[in-house]
This record gives structure tokens, C-alpha cells and sequence, in this order.
């Protein structure tokens, strides 16, 4: 009977130390406006009204990218928390099967088909392992540690970067 113990304590030991370290760490459910620092909300819904508005004298046949307005700054307190949030997923490094890298954005068709966001409103997205590109279109949440930092592409600036934890299709 001892034996039968230790190989159950053995296998209980092993199935703990198997579990992500994510498991054991605080997750921040987190919604798009909680990425802009409190005192810029009331400007930023000013700016988001008025690009509304320009948004009808596009021409979304024209080969020129809409402006990304590039106002707001990122919160300093979020920096290094694991944060869950969810949003679209914009392709940027992989191929049709695995995607490592990808913009995570508010809206569906977000630096495509009008405007990119705030950089403050748009995250960037590594994943080591990659992710399934069939779940692309899908909204999607994702977990994982969000850091301040912007980054230049050819889409847009973008104000944060997250090391992906987890994704699941929404």
C-alpha cells in the first residue's frame, strides 16, 4: 500500500509541476477603452467621432492608406501584467497553416478597410509556438503579458506588445 501512495503523490507532484506557469498567475480581463489611460478618454472619443464622419468622404476604391491618427499614450500601470482581451487578428509573419506573429485589433477589417487605430488600441502579437491560420476571421481573445512599446510597420504604429499565452476562438 505505501508503494501505491508514493506512485499516486509522485503522479500528483509531476501533473502540478506540468501546469502552466500561467496557471498560477493573475489574469486581467481587460476591454479596448482600459488600454487608454483614464484622463485621454474624453479626447479620444472627440477624435473617434470626427474620423467617423471623415469616414464618408473616403474613397475606399483609392490605393491611398487612410491616416492612422496618432494620438494617446499607452498605461505604464498594465506594463508586464498578464492581461485577456478580445479583438481580430491582422496577419503579419507566418504562412496559410501557422502564424507567430499578428496585430490584435478592436474591429473586424481595422487597418485594411478604414483607418488603423489609436496606436494605443492596437496590439502587437508574438506566439513562439504559432497559431492555427484558419482562426483568423473568428474574433478571438487572447492571454498574455502586455508591454508598452511602439512599434512601426508598414500598417501602422502600434502602441503595445504581448507575448501570447493563450488563444481561443470566440
Amino acid at each position: 500500500m505505501k508503494i501505491n501512495r508514493l506512485k499516486l503523490l509522485t503522479v500528483i507532484l509531476l501533473s502540478w509541476l506540468s501546469l502552466p506557469l500561467f496557471a498560477f498567475a493573475q489574469v486581467t480581463d481587460l476591454t479596448w477603452t482600459e488600454l487608454i489611460p483614464e484622463h485621454e478618454h474624453e479626447r479620444y472619443n472627440l477624435i473617434m467621432e470626427a474620423q467617423s464622419a471623415s469616414m464618408m468622404m473616403i474613397d475606399h476604391n483609392s490605393d491611398l492608406a487612410a491616416k492612422q491618427i496618432k494620438f494617446g499614450s499607452t498605461r505604464e500601470d498594465l506594463i508586464d501584467t498578464n492581461i485577456r482581451i478580445q479583438g481580430f487578428i491582422i496577419p503579419l509573419e507566418g504562412d496559410f497553416t501557422l502564424l507567430r506573429e499578428f496585430l490584435l485589433v478592436p474591429f473586424i477589417g481595422a487597418c485594411i478597410h478604414v483607418p488603423p487605430p489609436p496606436p494605443n488600441q492596437m496590439i502587437y502579437v508574438k506566439s513562439e509556438k504559432g497559431i492555427a491560420a484558419q482562426e483568423l476571421w473568428a474574433g478571438v481573445a487572447v492571454t498574455g503579458t502586455i508591454k508598452a512599446e511602439t512599434i512601426d510597420n508598414e500598417l501602422a504604429t502600434i502602441g503595445y506588445s504581448m507575448d501570447l499565452i493563450d488563444i481561443e476562438k470566440l
